[in-house]
């Protein structure tokens, strides 16, 4: 359990106003290294910290001398808090605002300041999921086909991406995840994805362990993680979304601006135009003139 007994920080006496300040945040992010919490959820917790203090610079500066006011911290109580809640709710998502919130609550616990504590917003849960954003066979076949057709240096080439949808397709991990298909899972079928804590073994089919199977003999991959780059570093999940997206962005731009279609080429970083226009049409299955008439 988080408190401020015992880790060096005074939580504050009865009568004695909180004060939060941004040395007690790094305290917290270190905190949480102790109980091992990964360094992804150690970034966000103080991060949205740290966003709740910046709320209060803006929030406090009309009332006192700002850079005094910084020094000593900002005194935090169960009403300040609300109406930072108010904010979010007025500002993000519910689920975003949920998640900051959460994190809040869990510094508080941490300072031993219970009582400032705030309730989520209350959600109510979606028993189906929209399938508007779901892709029928043929979408992904014209998906895969597009990705294998790129052309490209080393890891940028088109068959590592057709190989990654069909994995990500094929399994429902996540892009975080690819790290542990590896050499050794392929042999077993079997791979052990461990992440934030928790474990479980995702089965892999004999097509697709054949087919990543003669990948990795192309590439003189031996051992550890299938996807890589050519300095043998796990492919990076930023550039893996990045190269799915940018088709899909110039479809949007066809279907909703009047923009010319080199032109969307360049802006979605396409600089060989003809490879852009048989791209297009070995994803969506027509040129990309076509596309813009049928929407």
């Amino acid at each position: 359990m988080f408190t401020g007994k015992g880790t060096g920080i005074d939580p504050g006496g009865r009568g004695n106003p909180h004060m939060i300040s941004r040395d007690l945040v790094d305290q917290f992010g270190a905190l949480l290294r102790d109980h091992e919490k990964s360094n992804a959820t150690i970034e966000k917790y103080t991060r949205d910290v740290r966003t709740f203090i910046a709320w209060l610079d803006e929030a406090d500066a009309a009332e006192a001398a700002e850079q005094e006011q910084n020094r000593a911290g900002h005194a935090v109580d169960r009403e300040t808090v609300r109406r930072f809640k108010q904010y979010l709710k007025e500002n993000y998502r519910i689920t975003s605002a949920n998640s900051m919130l959460s994190a809040l609550n869990t510094f508080f616990k941490f300072m031993g300041w219970q009582e400032c504590s705030v309730m989520i917003f209350k959600t109510q849960r979606v028993a189906f999921r929209s399938t508007e954003k779901d892709l029928s066979v043929e979408e992904y076949q014209n998906l895969v086909r597009a990705a294998r057709s790129r052309t490209g240096r080393g890891e940028a080439g088109g068959r590592q991406l057709g190989l990654i949808i069909e994995t990500l397709a094929g399994t429902g991990i996540r892009v975080s995840e690819l790290p542990f298909i590896t050499v050794s899972a392929l042999a077993t079928r079997r791979a052990t994805v461990s992440l934030k804590g928790k474990t479980r073994i995702v089965l892999l089919s004999n097509t697709l362990c054949r087919k990543l199977r003669a990948y990795c003999r192309e590439r003189g991959i031996t051992g550890g993680p299938v996807f890589v780059t050519r300095s043998g570093r796990p492919v990076d999940r930023s550039v893996i979304h990045r190269r799915m997206k940018r088709l899909s962005q110039a479809a949007w731009l066809l279907r909703n601006t009047d923009q010319r279609v080199d032109d969307i080429a360049l802006l979605t970083g396409y600089e060989n135009i003809s490879y852009f226009h048989r791209l297009f049409a070995a994803r969506f299955g027509c040129t990309p003139r076509q596309y813009r008439i049928r929407k």
